[in-house]
């Protein structure tokens, strides 16, 4: 099963639905979610007598949760001492609880400039650190003293249980633009939110928990979901005797230039390892002397014009464009008549910024592959921005297109306009020249045999990422290569073909 993902303004509309059904205040659910996250913290943290709390609460219910944790560990005899982020702007549900505290005769402080002495002090003596400063509804940049308390953490060796999302993590899209807490643990509240997978999020927030706080289950679905092993498990039909190699596909690649064969050689390499049953380089004439001749199993052929790559194409499956195809102008000919094949197409790399024309067409049969500065430059629109809503912006793209559309990133989104999956399969070994060329192989073979391109790019993503986790184990996170995920894929395949 799929993992569904939420907004902050989804997570915040499902909080004040749930407290209306079930006529309950904005304290009652913080009291709930406090009392969730302390079961979840006493279970993974024995009561010793070297364990001490630091609690850091914001002015918000994220830290009113945080002294409504204070409140349990103390009273199950846990030693805490809590620090409290002084503003004018508290929340009359967290002033309610930070008195119930005070009255407790807990050491409440004040975080400012005038006690950072005093909580560097106490950082020093404690094991565990409870962020509650900002969770879903924090934006922009940490400054000033809270600034400097996120350097002294960050720092020190303390174990960080994040509440919702380390403070500085913006939830909506994952960035952190400043000083930013890098949890070892976060406990998501009810559901995991986008911005807990995007962009900078895994270097911050450590192992991910999700509590139930008691919202509906209705609330929490949407068309948005983590994809998860599980679903993959001998997920691939079993081949027939009574088939051949064109039962599976043939995949052809038009790429390929001087200096860049590579691309399209990787490309084919993987499609043929995931079961295609035929590949076919197809370059320019003027590139053809060039392409890569290692492995046997890979044919190749040149064109001169429009018309020869029409003719050599009539035996594709499945067309990847753009591998290896470099900066060189190519005839638009070339490209109008590949879009117009309606051969289910795979484009990457240097064929994204061909298609710019043809945004307003019908591309149902296409899946395009961009990484961030490819898709911005595609969308007339800076990195920045589109880093602000990646998830939005690719399927506003997919609506418009009718393309299947994968962002790849460090958490790659797919979508196709209905339904959008995002992929944390994988680790930063991928970030080497080659991973998406691999990765577009892997998912031509698999829209050979698919009528569905979303699934099949989901199936994709698991393999590429598999195969990633395996070369580690025989290489390094620094060394591997994309070759190496190229040999991987077979192992990566195992668990995923249907048993006898």
């Amino acid at each position: 099963m799929s993992i569904p993902l939420l907004t902050v303004d989804e997570m915040r509309q499902a909080d004040k639905m749930t407290c209306q059904a079930n006529h309950m205040s904005s304290k009652d659910l913080m009291n709930q979610a406090g009392l969730a996250i302390f079961e979840t913290i006493k279970n993974d943290v024995s009561k010793t007598d070297d364990v001490h709390f630091l609690i850091l609460a914001g002015p918000g219910h994220n830290g009113g949760d945080a002294l409504v944790v204070a409140h349990h560990l103390i009273r199950h005899g846990y030693r805490v001492t809590c620090f409290m982020l002084g503003s004018e702007n508290v929340h009359p549900d967290v002033l309610d609880i930070h008195q119930t505290l005070k009255d407790q005769g807990v050491p409440m402080l004040t975080l400012t400039k005038a006690t950072l002495s005093r909580f560097k002090e106490t950082l020093n003596q404690a094991s565990h650190l409870v962020d509650g400063l900002y969770g879903s509804g924090f934006k922009g940049i940490i400054k000033d003293v809270v600034a400097e308390v996120i350097l002294m953490i960050n720092e020190s060796e303390i174990d960080v249980i994040s509440i919702d999302a380390p403070s500085g993590l913006d939830l909506e899209n994952g960035l952190t633009k400043g000083p930013c807490i890098i949890a070892n643990q976060t406990i998501a509240i009810a559901g995991l939110k986008v911005g807990h997978l995007l962009q900078d999020a895994m270097d911050v927030t450590g192992s991910i928990k999700t509590v139930d706080i008691g919202i509906n289950e209705d609330l929490l679905n949407t068309h948005r979901s983590q994809l998860e092993n599980t679903q993959f498990i001998q997920c691939l039909h079993k081949r027939k005797h009574h088939s051949h190699k064109y039962t599976y596909g043939h995949i052809m690649v038009v790429g390929g230039s001087k200096g860049m064969m590579g691309a399209p050689h990787m490309a084919l390499h993987s499609a043929l390892r995931t079961g295609a049953g035929l590949v076919t380089g197809v370059y320019r004439e003027s590139d053809y002397a060039d392409h890569i001749k290692t492995v046997p199993e890979i044919m190749h052929a040149a064109y001169q014009t429009a018309d020869q790559l029409k003719t050599q194409l009539k035996r594709a499956s499945v067309i990847i464009f753009g591998n290896g195809l470099g900066k060189e102008t190519i005839d638009k000919d070339i490209t109008q008549m590949i879009l117009d094949r309606q051969t289910p197409l795979v484009i990457d790399a240097d064929g994204i910024r061909l298609i710019k024309p043809y945004l307003n067409d019908n591309l149902g049969h296409v899946v395009i592959t961009p990484h961030a500065k490819e898709l911005a430059t595609l969308l007339d629109m800076s990195v920045s921005a589109l880093a602000e809503n990646p998830i939005q912006s690719i399927e506003r793209l997919s609506k418009q297109t009718g393309m299947t559309v994968l962002l790849k990133g460090p958490c790659s989104i797919v979508t196709d306009g209905i339904q959008t999956s995002l992929s944390t399969f994988g680790h930063p070994g991928l970030a080497k020249a080659g991973s998406g060329d691999v990765l577009a192989g892997i998912i031509a073979a698999r829209l050979a045999m698919s009528d569905h391109p979303l699934k099949a790019v989901e199936e994709a993503l698991y393999i590429h990422g598999t195969a990633a986790s395996i070369a580690l184990v025989k290489t390094s996170v620094h060394a591997m290569i994309a070759t190496d995920v190229i040999d991987a894929i077979p192992q990566a395949l195992r668990d995923m073909e249907a048993k006898p």
